[in-house]
């Protein structure tokens, strides 16, 4: 499984790719932030923690979200974010054939 290791000043943050759940749990929102149309800080940061929170929960199921949002803050939080999506997004675009080797499903 693909991981992300991210260095934040209050700690160290592994993060594996989001379930289709969480995407459709917070597809809305997601949208949303991804036009900018999010400008209520603590929102986008409510936004930021629950993505995080779904996608370390995969490498340690014991994380809580208390956990995430000590590691989350106003300056890191756009690179949470943006890590979220870096550990979720696949190789190819979808409607592409997987790569040699790959698994098909």
């Amino acid at each position: 499984m693909k991981t992300i290791r991210l260095q934040l000043s209050a700690g160290l943050l592994l993060l594996a790719p989001l379930l289709a759940a969480a995407l459709r749990d917070n597809k809305d929102q997601i949208a949303r932030a991804r036009d900018g149309l999010i400008s209520d800080p603590v929102e986008f940061i409510e936004l930021t923690v629950s993505l995080a929170h779904a996608s370390a929960k995969r490498l340690d199921p014991s994380i809580t979200r208390e956990r995430i949002e000590e590691l989350v803050d106003m300056e890191n939080v756009q690179r949470v974010f943006s890590a979220c999506f870096g550990v979720s997004i696949p190789e190819s675009s979808p409607g592409e054939a997987p790569e040699a080797g790959s698994p098909s499903s």
